[in-house]
């Protein structure tokens, strides 16, 4: 099964994301992740707060992504993120990253209810064992229509790296 990691990440209050150590680990998780996994990574900022960063991307399994989090090369790369970031929450749910796509996506979470379907793009089961609830991504090129389809959800912009 294809999953998407949610990852919530704090940038250190001494940086931005266009700081310059910032931007190295960033660039260097971007390839080395993907290279890994075969997903592309996209990074997002939380509107609200520009310190929150979002990554998600996609896995073939749970497995395959704690296998990668346990490789020597993530290891490096976490002894460099000491100091620019902090790992806040990491999350998989039975969606397709890809939906992610767009300038704004906008991230809604609720309590998984008895006989709803989970059958809509960009719609999952969080896969963690004991969770009991659903994430969705929207996708959007333009800011007015994320902030309106944003309520009870997270909206956030893209972050492009150089």
């Amino acid at each position: 099964m294809t999953v998407t990691e949610f990852a919530t990440l704090r940038l250190a209050s001494s940086h931005t994301w266009e700081s310059p150590d910032v931007q190295a680990f960033f660039q260097t998780l971007a390839i080395q992740q993907a290279e890994w996994s075969g997903y592309p990574l996209r990074f997002f900022e939380d509107t609200s707060d520009t310190r929150i960063i979002y990554l998600i991307t996609g896995w073939t399994s749970v497995p395959a992504h704690y296998e990668w989090i346990a490789s020597e090369q993530n290891q490096v790369l976490l002894e460099k993120a000491k100091g620019l970031i902090e790992v806040i929450a990491l999350e998989h749910a039975a969606l397709d990253s890809e939906v992610a796509d767009g300038q704004y996506v906008v991230w809604k979470q609720w309590e998984a209810q008895e006989g709803e379907s989970y059958e809509s793009k960009g719609i999952g089961r969080v896969v963690e064992e004991g969770s009991g609830m659903v994430n969705s991504l929207e996708s959007y090129v333009d800011e007015a229509a994320a902030v309106g389809a944003s309520e009870g959800g997270k909206l956030m912009r893209r972050l492009l790296l150089p």
